[in-house]
């Protein structure tokens, strides 16, 4: 722990890896996955991982349905943020899967070198930018993991000031400094309702933009690699997801006129013309609304057809949507032609 005079200017910190981790890692990936969170963002479930792939989730091939009651105890959780995982079924997980190497522990040995080397002034950026936070970090602890996404965070109930963050092997401690940001700024997202994928813009820009990068270097961004997934490995993605048991409802339902997303109604609402198009879109998923069927929507003649303001009404919209989480891979507009909505 680096101090100076009274005052801790860096969170004390302290690098893990051992079976019980890796066994709470993998129930937290379930907990995701089972959720849909990311079947809906657009992550890639896989059984083997996809080395320095951002987008990946590794979830090992291990017999789930081994552990008695297995995915309906996962399906009672649905936030993975203050999870820690029933002991019995730790010990289980922990049995089912391969034992903390050697070469784990040199991994373990390399990333705590690599993080030591850019502590200092990632903690004096992270200062610098003053957050209004109501998280305030007095220790950290770093589990290097094989398993699920790149990086993430569960808080510690017992401790508020305690943050518990992964990171995956195969990626750079610029992970370590994203989730570390990410944490920071998503314990107000609630508040501002501010949606997942505007955190992880704002995060993406900071290691790559501002003069974090200089000491993040091979930073991989989480939206783009999310929104450039390779069609072969969805398929992939979602064929083993399907084998695990784990079928989704489409995003995008409507009920009695209110139209829901992954089961809540939309807010803010949309006006009577938003929700019109929405609908329209729903019911002609996967294919583009052209500007003739909006105006058709919208107008009951040719004459007060407007492209103008069909424009901003798909604009308003598509603000909305993100406002309401929808990640932008689900929505776009097609210039000169209309509106798609991936509903799968």
């Amino acid at each position: 722990m680096y101090i100076s005079g009274q005052k801790q200017d860096i969170p004390k910190t302290a690098f893990i890896w051992n079976g019980d981790t890796e066994a709470e890692r993998v129930f937290n990936t379930c907990i995701s996955t089972a959720s849909g969170f990311f079947n809906i963002k657009n992550f890639l479930v896989m059984p083997s991982l996809l080395r320095g792939n951002a987008a990946c989730v590794y979830l090992p091939n291990i017999q789930y349905n081994g552990i008695h009651n297995f995915w309906i105890n996962i399906g009672r959780y649905s936030d993975s943020s203050y999870i820690r995982v029933p002991k019995n079924i730790q010990i289980k997980l922990k049995k089912l899967l391969p034992l903390v190497s050697v070469q784990n522990t040199k991994t373990l040995a390399s990333k705590k070198l690599q993080w030591k080397q850019i502590e200092k002034p990632f903690w004096r950026h992270v200062k610098r930018l003053a957050i209004q936070t109501p998280l305030t970090i007095h220790s950290l602890e770093v589990r290097i993991t094989g398993y699920g996404t790149i990086s993430s965070y569960v808080y510690n109930k017992n401790d508020k000031n305690h943050l518990v963050c992964y990171l995956r092997k195969d990626m750079s401690v610029a992970h370590l400094a994203e989730i570390i940001l990410t944490a920071l700024f998503r314990s107000t997202q609630k508040t501002l309702n501010v949606p997942w994928e505007a955190t992880e813009g704002m995060v993406d820009i900071l290691l790559t933009k501002s003069t974090l990068a200089k000491y993040c270097t091979n930073y991989k961004p989480t939206l783009y690699a999310t929104n450039h997934t390779r069609r072969i490995h969805q398929t992939l993605s979602k064929k083993y997801v399907a084998s695990l048991g784990l079928l989704f409802e489409k995003p995008f339902t409507v009920q009695k006129d209110t139209i829901y997303f992954l089961g809540k109604s939309l807010s803010p609402k949309l006006t009577k013309s938003q929700a019109t198009i929405l609908k329209f879109c729903i019911q002609n998923e996967n294919s583009i609304v052209n500007y003739d069927m909006l105006g058709s929507l919208l107008w009951s003649s040719d004459e007060q057809f407007s492209l103008w303001a069909i424009n901003k009404q798909l604009q308003r919209l598509e603000a909305k949507l993100q406002m309401n989480g929808v990640p932008n891979t689900m929505f776009r507009i097609v210039r000169g032609q209309g509106f798609v909505l991936t509903n799968i």
